[in-house]
């Protein structure tokens, strides 16, 4: 057996390793911080977006949430927590990977024209 085809072998696994930590962490944001939650696909993640007025706050740019009636957030999407009507909405694996590939094309993305910032010269 070649040395690159192990080395191959364990990158996969640690990867796999990786995101499976990362979707627990998930999974335990959500039934942490939401009172009720559901298991869902992102099928219905993408129905119930497209539902909702979508605001960004200065402190948490790369966060979405929904207000009602300007009391509280009852949507959101913030920290890995995905919640739809006080409801926390919980992913399979499949569709987590998903949603975050969605997340990095629509959440994280710098208004056009706008720069990247450079250090300060002191």
């Amino acid at each position: 057996m070649s040395i690159v085809f192990v080395l191959v072998c364990v990158a996969i696994a640690i990867g796999i390793l990786i995101y499976i930590g990362m979707w627990t962490v998930y999974l335990d944001m959500v039934t942490d911080h939401c009172d009720t939650y559901a298991w869902g696909t992102f099928a219905q993640f993408e129905r119930e977006y497209a539902k909702r007025q979508w605001e960004q706050q200065a402190d948490f740019p790369q966060s979405h949430f929904s207000v009602w009636m300007n009391l509280h957030h009852n949507s959101e999407i913030h920290a890995d927590i995905i919640k739809f009507d006080d409801v926390g909405m919980l992913l399979n694996p499949m569709d987590f990977l998903l949603f975050k590939l969605w997340e990095k094309n629509h959440m994280y993305k710098k208004p056009s024209g706008e720069r990247p910032g450079h250090w300060e010269k002191e």
